[in-house]
Parts: C-alpha cells; structure tokens; sequence
C-alpha cells in the first residue's frame, strides 16, 4: 500500500515552512486530499514524488516573504510606516 505524508512531514522533508505547502495545495501545485473533513491533509507518495520531479520545490513556487505591514507589491504600509524585509 502507497504511503500517505501529512502536512508536517513534507515540511521536514523539503525544508519548508507549513504555510508554504498550504500554498503549493491552494494552488494546485502539489495534489493533496482531505481525510475526516477539512482537517486531516495528506498527499500520496507518488504525487509528492511527481511535484519533486517538477522541480516543486524551487523558489518560483514560494510566496514571496513581506515584511510585517507591507503592501503585496512591496510598497510601505499605509500611514508610512516602513518594515525591514528579512
């Protein structure tokens, strides 16, 4: 039988944050179904296999890090307050 992986162990094993494989499952990047409802995600060995050959895992695929009150574009928050991209 095929091994299923959770959210957490395919963070460990790409060197990701969580939020980042929310990400890639939002966006259809990385195929991933539900159990019991919406709170147990997995994905299956091959699909995980499959987005890895993709090169899933690169850059391109990461949000972008802002920092904390930035606009998406990258522009200061409003009120011009500027924060430190990290």
């Amino acid at each position: 039988m095929e091994r299923m992986y959770t959210i957490n162990e395919i963070c460990k094993e790409l060197s990701v944050a969580r939020r980042t494989v929310h990400h890639w499952i939002a966006t259809k990047e990385l195929k991933a179904f539900h159990l019991g409802g919406k709170r147990l995600t997995r994905v299956w060995e091959q699909d995980l296999g499959k987005f890895i050959q993709r090169g899933g895992q690169h850059d391109r695929l990461k949000p972008k890090k802002l920092g904390r009150g930035a606009a998406k574009d990258g522009r200061p928050a409003p009120g011009g307050r500027r924060t430190a991209n990290r």
